[in-house]
């Protein structure tokens, strides 16, 4: 949700989370102290069938 993009209370990443969002931006501690991977729409389709990060090829 939009709540770790507004650095809200929900929604924020937590330390060894990790994360791949399709948002156009991200920089340290915007989205909380996890890892926050940027990628494209079919990435993140992808990665979320395979339950890991992967390519969309």
């Amino acid at each position: 949700g939009c709540g770790g993009c507004a650095e809200g209370m929900a929604g924020l990443v937590g330390e060894g989370e990790v994360e791949l969002s399709t948002t156009n931006r991200n920089f340290p501690g915007k989205q909380g102290p996890g890892k926050v991977y940027l990628v494209s729409a079919a990435t993140a389709a992808a990665s979320a069938v395979k339950g890991y990060l992967t390519g969309a090829w």
